[in-house]
């Protein structure tokens, strides 16, 4: 155990999350105002972003500065409520994103491989699967998170050794109490289960929360990167209709702004997993943890507490209709 003052974390991670907060809540916030205020923005994509951006200002706000205070205060000090309301907001959150991730590519996919089957379905039929599927993304976002919400607590560590001089001493001389300082940590596992549980758990958010759903996002892009290689610019008989060729560069436009996403989002979560697994699924990890993993451990949290915020700045960027919206909101 190294005590607080004697870390380096303590005066850098509070600094990197309330950069990541402060970006965060005014991005998504911003972009949840400019979907809900400008008509000309809604539309059923539009709908899924929504979404994400409803997702990351969640774990912004419930989980990014209870988290940033660990790294600050010796013992966890906000009590057994609000250790179980940031695990479920954080596990909730990425449920959301990775979902919504899925649905979008989807969306995408049968916009670009079978354009004539979504437009015959007509808009009323395809915003009410949209509404359905938002549903569904939270329902099981939030059934996924339950295992948080019901098992975290607060579980008592031996912190740093108590001075001699601060110790209680009997009538014979002889020291009474404890050696150590009691801390307190936030812990989302019950310790009654044992060694299972936190593997059955880590390795089932890894698979749900991110190799299934990458895979699926994969597959449906490379469906659609296949159709478009074997796609023509212009179908012989139908080259003076320009409107479908606008269609479709608008639609790999928008396919292309969810990928850029993904791999954000692939990018982000990948260290946390695989510090989680490492540390869960070898018999040494507590012997071999040094200061190496200690900061990978680090790494991993603030790079996926970045994926909250680092959307809206990549939608800024890539879509000059947000770029204008954003414009006019924050610099008017």
């Amino acid at each position: 155990y190294i005590p607080y003052d004697q870390r380096l974390e303590p005066y850098i991670v509070p600094v990197l999350f309330g950069l990541i907060f402060l970006l965060g809540v005014i991005g998504n916030g911003c972009l949840i105002a400019i979907l809900c205020c400008q008509k000309s923005m809604r539309n059923l994509p539009n709908m899924f972003i929504f979404n994400l951006a409803l997702g990351d200002l969640l774990v912004l706000l419930f989980t990014v500065p209870f988290t940033s205070t660990v790294y600050t205060f010796d013992s966890w000090p906000y009590g057994e409520l609000v250790c179980k309301a940031s695990e479920f907001a954080k596990d909730t959150s990425v449920g959301v994103s990775v979902f919504t991730l899925t649905a979008l590519s989807f969306d995408r996919y049968t916009a670009i491989v079978q354009p004539v089957q979504s437009f015959v379905s007509g808009p009323k039929s395809k915003q009410s699967c949209i509404i359905v599927s938002l549903v569904a993304i939270w329902l099981a976002s939030l059934g996924l998170a339950l295992p948080a919400a019901i098992f975290s607590h607060l579980m008592k560590l031996s912190g740093e050794k108590i001075p001699e001089a601060e110790r209680m001493w009997d009538a014979n001389g002889t020291i009474m109490g404890p050696t150590h300082r009691e801390i307190l940590v936030c812990y989302p596992f019950p310790q009654e289960f044992g060694t299972v549980y936190p593997k059955i758990i880590v390795l089932g958010r890894f698979l749900f929360h991110y190799c299934l759903p990458l895979l699926i996002i994969g597959t449906f892009y490379a469906i659609m990167a296949h159709h478009l290689l074997r796609s023509v610019q212009i179908i012989p008989g139908h080259a003076t209709l320009p409107q479908p060729n606008k269609n479709r560069k608008s639609r790999r436009k928008v396919a292309k702004m969810v990928q850029y996403f993904v791999v954000l989002f692939a990018i982000c979560f990948l260290p946390m997993h695989v510090f989680f697994l490492w540390f869960h699924f070898d018999a040494n990890s507590q012997n071999d943890y040094n200061n190496f993993w200690n900061a990978f451990r680090i790494f991993g949290f603030v790079l996926a507490y970045i994926n909250s915020c680092i959307n809206p700045i990549a939608l800024y960027f890539l879509s000059t209709n947000f770029r204008k919206h954003f414009n006019r909101l924050l610099f008017c």
